[in-house]
């Protein structure tokens, strides 16, 4: 149950953030679940390490669809400690409430994985949750880098560079998303929110 947000701290974005990332865990985990059973452990990887991770993951799942989510903690935790993958620490991240002990998990899995998309998100996302958003917009910054594509980052970057006073970066990231195809009320109502702050009244009510 991670806590998460997009850049807002009331509660009902707090709620809905925490969900997406337990949807992703899940997701995730389901994948690695789904891969075992259609597959079997010879899926095709020549990386016998990486089938095991993959099984872990399902086994996980499995202990998560139980509804015991500190049981799938402990059992990644062994995982990690019997072969270190940047899979577990990522989950156990995401799985935990407590921001410090999340952005260690993530940090590990930076470690073993310096190209991590997702793992850059959610160590912006535990800076932004701490309101170090220098550290937040460099980490965004990063999964952009890697991954130009990623909504998560592009938004959150936004929302940082709103809180820095960067707005004019901040409306171009939004911009970048709709230009990208991505389309919600709520990207709109951000945007007309940082023309408004930049004191352009007519681009606010353009978004509207």
């Amino acid at each position: 149950q991670g806590s998460f947000g997009l850049g807002r701290y009331d509660a009902p974005r707090k709620a809905a953030a925490q969900k997406a990332a337990r949807d992703e865990a899940r997701e995730a985990l389901e994948r690695g679940h789904r891969i075992v059973q259609e597959e079997g452990f010879d899926w095709g990887w020549s990386d016998p390490i990486e089938n095991r991770v993959y099984q872990n993951c399902a086994e996980a799942y499995r202990i998560l669809s139980a509804q015991s989510s500190g049981k799938a903690i402990d059992f990644l935790r062994t995982c990690c400690s019997d072969e270190p993958a940047e899979e577990y620490h990522y989950l156990i991240a995401v799985g935990l409430s407590d921001v410090a002990s999340s952005q260690i998990e993530f940090e590990k899995a930076l470690a073993l994985a310096p190209g991590y998309v997702d793992a850059w998100v959610g160590l912006g996302n535990c800076r932004l949750s701490g309101r170090r958003f220098a550290l937040a917009e460099e980490a965004f910054t990063r999964a952009i880098e890697i991954d130009a594509d990623s909504v998560a980052a592009r938004w959150n970057r936004a929302m940082v560079r709103a809180r820095l006073g960067k707005l004019e970066e901040a409306a171009s990231d939004f911009t970048n998303l709709i230009g990208r195809g991505v389309e919600t009320a709520n990207l709109h109502a951000e945007l007309a929110s940082i023309r408004l702050q930049a004191r352009d009244p007519y681009g606010a009510l353009a978004e509207i």
